[in-house]
């Protein structure tokens, strides 16, 4: 066996801090919508005595997911990202857009210099 194949696993994934962080960051937000369903689950019950119409406020809290997952998956690798993305991610610190704008186009545009501006300053 390689040594790369060895060091693949949980305990390599998570020896990385960035990693851990996110993953973190993804745990908190799945137990906040676990606790918004049952928490929406517990007033229906509250408000109409009903045991189904609360299993079915938790079965449709699901569908969102469930349908934007099997109907727009297909979507998403058949078009680009869209420009704003890319100026969202030069505004949360990455050092260049994929045109090799430089960040002081995102600094323009927070500014409200405009991107266009600040777009061809760093050209």
């Amino acid at each position: 066996m390689t040594q790369a194949a060895q060091r693949s696993g949980f305990r390599s994934a998570f020896g990385v801090r960035e990693f851990r962080a996110l993953w973190a960051a993804e745990a908190l937000s799945q137990l906040g919508d676990q606790l918004a369903r049952v928490a929406l689950a517990v007033l229906v019950y509250s408000r109409t005595n009903s045991a189904a119409l609360a299993a079915l406020t938790i079965a449709l809290s699901y569908t969102p997911s469930f349908l934007g997952s099997a109907l727009l998956s297909g979507l998403a690798d058949r078009f680009p990202p869209p420009r704003g993305h890319d100026r969202l991610r030069s505004a949360l610190g990455e050092p260049r857009d994929p045109d090799g704008a430089a960040r002081g186009a995102a600094h323009g545009c927070l500014r409200g210099d405009g991107w266009g501006l600040a777009r061809r300053r760093s050209l």
